[in-house]
């Protein structure tokens, strides 16, 4: 999959850095839902300050537990070519889901949204690059935006940024939540490549001797149908595994994914798995 450039690099983008919360104009919650965000120096991973976002559900279901503060973009905002998000989360471990949210405007695009979630289950700082839109994930939360074709068919024009939000959902019934958020850069994307990528299963680990580049996909179907495929779905190599099929156990079962890849960017990669059995 792509990566982004680093944090830091001097091509990234500044999207929000909580200098002058009077830009935020934008503040709803849910029923029973309240919510604040401030400038801190109290948490600071990296700039000169973070954000503050807390929010107190009095309610007794997370489900539909919701806030929000936003900000409008005049003139509107061009992060052509940063399509990705780089940001530093210090989190609550409270299951909390962040979504910043940036949208271009309804004249250009309809309704057309892009979402990026934290799912807040870590405490402390965790660094996130979110590149691809997260709409996929929409109907994991009830959000008060959104439908089939707003979430799955429009899409954002990255060079024409009207608004950008920060909601959080699923919020803890009868708690307060509380999340630092560090300046938040739009970065660069960069193709890479990973080199023996290897799957353990419980501890058995099987290694794909191969290179592949962004686009480039993997299929292997046990015991010995595995072949590369390049961007443009062209047959590249056959691939021999260095051992045979991990098999999973009843219950739950420890997956691990691993490679090789450059130390200058965070290399990615998908990973999906199909579980089969013989029919008895």
């Amino acid at each position: 999959m792509f990566s982004a450039e680093p944090y830091d690099s001097p091509n990234a983008k500044l999207l929000a850095d909580f200098s002058d919360l009077k830009e935020y104009t934008t503040r709803k919650t849910a029923a029973g839902v309240t919510c604040d965000l401030t400038a801190t120096t109290e948490k600071v991973k990296v700039g000169a300050r973070s954000g503050r976002f807390t929010a107190t559900h009095a309610g007794d279901k997370a489900e539909g537990a919701w806030a929000n503060v936003g900000r409008v973009f005049e003139p509107t905002l061009n992060m052509k070519g940063n399509e990705a998000i780089g940001v530093w989360v210090h989190g609550d471990a409270g299951g909390e889901v962040l979504n910043f949210r940036w949208m271009s405007p309804p004249e250009l695009i309809h309704r057309g949204q892009g979402e990026h979630y934290v799912v807040v289950d870590f405490a402390g700082w965790r660094y996130f690059e979110l590149v691809e839109l997260d709409g996929a994930m929409h109907d994991l939360w009830r959000w008060p935006f959104g439908g089939a074709y707003d979430v799955y068919r429009e899409n954002v024009d990255e060079g024409n940024l009207k608004t950008f939000d920060i909601w959080c959902n699923n919020l803890p019934p009868g708690k307060t939540t509380e999340c630092f958020i560090s300046p938040i850069k739009c970065l660069p994307l960069v193709k890479a490549k990973i080199k023996n990528p290897t799957l353990a299963i419980n501890g058995k680990t099987i290694l794909f001797p191969v290179e592949m580049e962004t686009g480039s996909y993997l299929e292997f179907s046990p015991p010995a149908d595995c072949t590369l495929y390049g961007p443009d779905g062209k047959v590249l190599a056959d691939v021999r595994p260095s051992a045979s099929t991990p098999t999973v156990r009843n219950g739950e079962n420890q997956l691990r994914f691993a490679c090789e890849g450059p130390t200058d960017i965070r290399p990615r990669a998908r990973v999906t798995l199909f579980c089969a059995s013989e029919m008895r």
